[in-house]
């Protein structure tokens, strides 16, 4: 096969495959793993009004990082499969 013909099918495919990562569904972060987070905090300050904002502001940058990493994971494990599969072909 050509060479170029095969780099361009190549990428292809990475952009779809990068494409299905980014806007698949994640698995929800587990409520007990918040809730343990929580555990480091003092009640007192997990509990006060005016903190509110920022244990919100915590949950959600905590929430994205856990996303963020598992779509990390999900490509690299699929970008493993497929590099498996290709050793295959050969």
């Amino acid at each position: 096969m050509n060479y170029c013909v095969l780099n361009f099918v190549l990428q292809l495919n990475y952009q779809f495959m990068k494409k299905c990562v980014q806007d698949g569904p994640v698995t929800p972060m587990a409520d007990d793993w918040w809730d343990t987070i929580l555990t480091m905090i003092p009640a007192k300050l997990v509990l006060s009004a005016a903190l509110q904002p920022h244990i919100k502001e915590l949950y959600d940058e905590v929430k994205g990082e856990y996303e963020a990493s598992i779509r990390k994971a999900m490509g690299e494990r699929k970008n493993k499969n497929t590099n498996k599969n290709k050793n295959k072909n050969k």
